[in-house]
């Protein structure tokens, strides 16, 4: 319906502490923590805490919609269009400047099990990308959906991006002061 389209347009780009739509709204600046979350699970914790990773920051929360959960497409797009003016993308604040343009990133699922996302931002829709590894996630999360599926009938589901940095680290830009950049994804239905 067109009331619950432009209810998802103001959503897009808000960090939502819980999994209802009628959640309070989060900004980073309430610096949640990874291990307030219930459904972390004791393995995730125990990669981090074996790579030395810094104190995982939220940088993004989106809803799904069907596009990102297409296998098909291959991503999940991020606009940096709906965040709040004036104020820094959080993922831009995660990212060096070697690291903006494109990067590959290790990535952890809220069990910890590891997937290597590339992630691209790209100038023409002001916009990042998660590609490449992208449909793995999508699969072992039971998150990808048909592509005949009616978006109205989908279940909803969102994932929070969370940065660290860790030396211990293989995939990413070398050389940054406090290793290269991994991601937990958290998703939650």
């Amino acid at each position: 319906s067109k009331r619950r389209k432009k209810r998802r347009r103001l959503l897009d780009g808000v960090f939502w502490a819980g999994i209802g739509m009628e959640s309070a709204p989060a900004t980073a600046a309430d610096d949640p923590s990874l291990d307030e979350i219930g459904v972390v699970d004791g393995a995730l914790r125990d990669v981090l805490r074996g790579l030395g990773a810094s104190r995982p920051v939220r940088v993004y929360g989106k809803w799904l919609c069907k596009t990102d959960r297409l296998l098909q497409q291959h991503r999940l797009l991020m606009s940096r269009k709906s965040w709040r003016r004036g104020e820094p993308f959080p993922l831009d604040e995660a990212l060096t400047a070697e690291e903006k343009p494109s990067v590959q990133v290790q990535a952890f699922d809220r069990r910890g099990r590891p997937y290597v996302l590339g992630l691209k931002k790209l100038g023409c829709n002001d916009a990042y990308r998660l590609i490449a590894g992208w449909g793995s996630f999508l699969t072992h999360n039971g998150l990808d959906v048909a592509g005949d599926a009616r978006a109205e009938d989908l279940e909803p589901a969102m994932v929070e991006l969370w940065a660290f940095r860790s030396p211990a680290l293989q995939v990413g830009v070398a050389g940054q002061p406090r290793g290269p950049l991994g991601l937990v994804v958290m998703h939650y239905r």
